[in-house]
């Protein structure tokens, strides 16, 4: 995707994932959900004009359907899941050390327990800051 602005600079993005939604096209495929990143900087100026191109080097054809623009905000509430699952496998893991369980049992457990809740709550600000103020630009 070209994204084309008021002074007559052009910046693109492009997906070249090999699964989930940012996964390049190849071959027939069935419908299916795809994102395309794109990113504004603070004291950017909003595009004049977004180009989506579409490269079929065998040809071929590509339907859109519910084009749309969003926020990015399911990436809290999947910071928020990442912390609070990291909150119920740090329980297990005590559970499982107060019962006496093997090192290969307690351990996975008690590690990912303390490492996903320090890693989501600690992205946490960052994300909510970024975007509220993708927010204030829309508007």
């Amino acid at each position: 995707m070209w994204s084309v602005f008021p002074d007559g600079s052009r910046y693109f993005s492009r997906t070249l994932d090999e699964r989930g939604p940012l996964a390049k096209l190849r071959g027939a495929s069935p419908a299916r959900p795809f994102a395309l990143p794109f990113f504004l900087q603070p004291d950017s100026p909003r595009p004049l004009r977004l180009e989506v191109n579409v490269v079929l080097p065998a040809g071929g054809r590509v339907t859109l359907d519910a084009l749309r623009f969003g926020s990015g905000a399911a990436a809290l509430a999947g910071l928020l899941a990442l912390g609070f699952s990291g909150l119920g496998l740090l329980a297990g893991g005590g559970v499982a050390l107060a019962l006496g369980q093997p090192y290969a049992v307690w351990y996975p457990l008690v590690l990912m327990g303390v490492l996903d809740p320090v890693l989501a709550f600690s992205l946490l600000p960052t994300a909510r800051r970024r975007f509220e103020a993708l927010a204030l630009r829309a508007r």
